[in-house]
């Protein structure tokens, strides 16, 4: 701008000077090199004509007011404190659905004005709110993935992407130890299960190392999709590489493929989902007792299976583009698995209805309080210092 101006106010002498066919060539010439459209440029020449440059820097900007002030950030960051801290691009499409909900369950009691302005926030307005109160937490790895190598032969391999029109049905499955500081003794493990089309998540509670209590969560896991299991893709840990899991895949029609070794982005849709789905929730504790193991099955089955799938919006990258050194993602509208499930054609009528059903009956508010309330005993344990459960055999 500053160079913009020092351009008008030295070809200004000589539009005042010339002629009409010369002001036509310097205005030309001005449009030309500025960019500004001709009116607007005509009307900052005679600006400059009329306002020495003396009294333009002294000239007091009215500052435009703002839309959204301080009395929208509680209510913003009380949604986002409850929601579990998702970014904008995750809440901003989902604040017309998750707004009357809680308000429907007292949880939030806002003004006309407020709930208006929330429901019209743009992303970088969601995220420019809440700056300040973005908090960074550290991420640990322990890596607990043992090879299997029984039946790399009998078990292909899948090195491509997965396609922009997989069905609903197909999988990604890993394990998230809950071991603690140690990896020692018998404690229980996360069966995490994401679905590629839906982003639908599942969990099972695994105690110690066991292939056939893999397969027994599997089944249960499959029971509770709301759609049918048409494959499964693990990494190469010998509880999914063996012949337990794969006699159950044949025997039911999955598909069993399995990602290459040390490969992590093999398998980048569940390796992404560990820290937000499992380890944000159960920390890095070690939960090696049978009453916590219990709790821990109540959890997956009930109101963490519920928050995370019809109350948490998930992203799904649209296209990735490299630019030298630079990588530009693009995502997709976030929408929770519930929202995508009932979008998707592949999916049954009478699945669909019977979700919509279930998802009226619930109430965000006391799913909450039910998962905090079962976290919170888990944690207690730990801290009353109980005696692990010593578990022989497989």
């Amino acid at each position: 701008m500053p160079s913009r101006n020092e351009y008008i106010r030295a070809v200004l002498p000589r539009y005042l000077k010339g002629t009409k066919e010369e002001k036509t060539r310097i205005l030309d010439e001005l449009v030309a090199n500025t960019g500004y459209h001709r009116d607007y440029a005509i009307w900052k020449l005679r600006d400059f004509q009329m306002h020495p440059p003396a009294e333009r820097e002294d000239r007091v900007r009215k500052k435009r007011a703002r839309t959204y002030g301080p009395d929208c950030l509680p209510a913003l960051k009380e949604i986002w404190e409850f929601l579990e801290y998702p970014c904008g691009e995750r809440l901003q499409p989902y604040l017309p659905v998750i707004v009357p909900k809680l308000e429907q369950a007292r949880f939030l009691v806002l003004a006309p004005s407020v709930r208006s302005k929330l429901l019209q926030m743009s992303i970088s307005t969601i995220d420019r709110l809440l700056k300040d109160c973005r908090r960074v937490r550290r991420r640990q790895w322990q890596a607990t993935t043992k090879p299997g190598t029984l039946l790399k032969h009998q078990i292909p391999v899948r090195q491509e992407r997965w396609p922009d029109n997989t069905v609903p049905g197909y999988a990604e499955v890993d394990f998230v130890a809950h071991c603690g500081d140690e990896n020692v003794g018998d404690y229980v493990s996360t069966l995490s299960f994401t679905d590629i089309a839906t982003t639908w998540m599942e969990h099972g509670a695994i105690w110690g190392k066991s292939q056939a209590r893999t397969v027994q969560s599997l089944e249960t896991i499959a029971k509770r999709l709301p759609f049918t299991l048409h494959g499964l893709d693990p990494d190469n840990d010998g509880q999914f590489i063996n012949w337990h899991l794969k006699r159950w895949c044949d025997g039911r029609n999955i598909g069993f493929t399995r990602s290459r070794a040390y490969r992590k982005n093999d398998n980048a849709h569940i390796e992404q989902k560990n820290w937000s789905t499992v380890r944000r929730v159960l920390g890095y504790q070690r939960i090696d007792t049978s009453r916590q193991w219990r709790l821990m099955q109540q959890l997956y089955a009930g109101p963490l299976r519920d928050w995370q799938n019809f109350f948490q919006p998930t992203l799904k990258l649209k296209e990735k583009i490299r630019r030298g050194a630079r990588v530009t993602k693009r995502h997709d509208v976030g929408r929770t698995p519930y929202q995508r499930v009932l979008e998707s054609p592949a999916v049954p009528g009478e699945n669909k209805a019977w979700l919509r059903v279930y998802y009226a009956s619930l109430d965000p508010v006391a799913i909450k309080r039910q998962m905090d309330a079962i976290l919170k005993t888990i944690s207690t344990i730990n801290r009353s210092r109980a005696r692990p459960l010593l578990h022989r055999g497989s």
